[in-house]
């Protein structure tokens, strides 16, 4: 099922991959860009869960009424973006998450498929990790999310909202000033941990591109409250401001400003 465009379910919130016999327009659900909560035509709640690194499959799930929520799929929320303590958030209770389980969180999230000790043993640490440290910093992680993580093969078993994934899925949908918007900046910023370098660097340098590219000074604005440093944005940005345009005066003395710097 594409994210871009929609997704057919089941009057339950089962996810189908082709138009049943006799459906209608009425049968189709769209996908919230990177997944989320949504709603089903019924009223239920639900919540679409992506199933392949790329953002290219969902499964829904519809969200089971309050008399069963002790076997309910907890809905959890997780914001990394721009932050070194990230959080995690499941009904109304937030967590603060130690470095290290937020970046087995990250690596999870981007591998729904799951991943192997070893695979996450080597996106943590590179060539010089521990496998069996890994395995303790996933039975920590358990403590926190209980059953939801399959450890046969490491994965998140629970419903997943991720403020990366959303970013990709708006980028995805080429909703670029949307994503720009949701963009908080920089997915753990001070982690070194390889893979969460890899895919740090990739959103960033995809996020920068769009905006370069878009033809928006909108989206430009908003990706600029989190790369104040770019001084390519600033002079593209200035040059698509009209010129009665507030914003002129600060784009202009910020291109000067970093001109300056990179002279020090």
């Amino acid at each position: 099922m594409s994210p871009d465009h929609s997704a057919l379910v089941t009057p339950s919130g089962r996810a189908i991959g082709a138009v049943p016999s006799g459906w209608k327009v009425q049968g189709r659900l769209a996908i919230p860009p990177g997944g989320g909560a949504l709603m089903l035509p019924s009223g239920a709640q639900a919540v679409a869960e992506p199933v392949s690194p790329t953002l290219e499959a969902f499964v829904v799930h519809a969200v089971e009424s309050k008399r069963v929520t002790s076997i309910a799929r907890p809905l959890v929320k997780l914001s990394f973006l721009g932050r070194d303590r990230a959080q995690l958030q499941i009904e109304e209770r937030v967590t603060t998450l130690r470095p290290r389980l937020a970046e087995i969180l990250v690596l999870l999230c981007m591998h729904p498929e799951g991943m192997s000790a070893e695979q996450l043993c080597a996106d943590l640490h590179g060539d010089g990790g521990s496998v069996s440290s890994v395995r303790v910093e996933v039975s920590r992680l358990r403590k926190l999310l209980g059953p939801w993580i399959d450890t046969d093969r490491y994965r998140l078993t629970c419903d997943v909202e991720a403020d990366m994934r959303r970013v990709e899925g708006l980028l995805n949908a080429g909703s670029i000033r949307e994503a720009a918007e949701a963009y908080d900046g920089p997915l753990l910023p001070s982690s070194e941990a390889p893979g969460v370098v890899r895919i740090r660097e990739h959103l960033e340098n995809w996020l920068h591109q769009a905006v370069m590219t878009a033809e928006d000074p909108e989206a430009l604005w908003a990706y600029l409250r989190s790369a104040e440093d770019d001084l390519g944005a600033w002079k593209r940005l200035l040059t698509q401001l009209e010129f009665r345009d507030p914003r002129r005066s600060l784009a202009a003395a910020r291109v000067g400003e970093l001109r300056r710097a990179t002279l020090m």
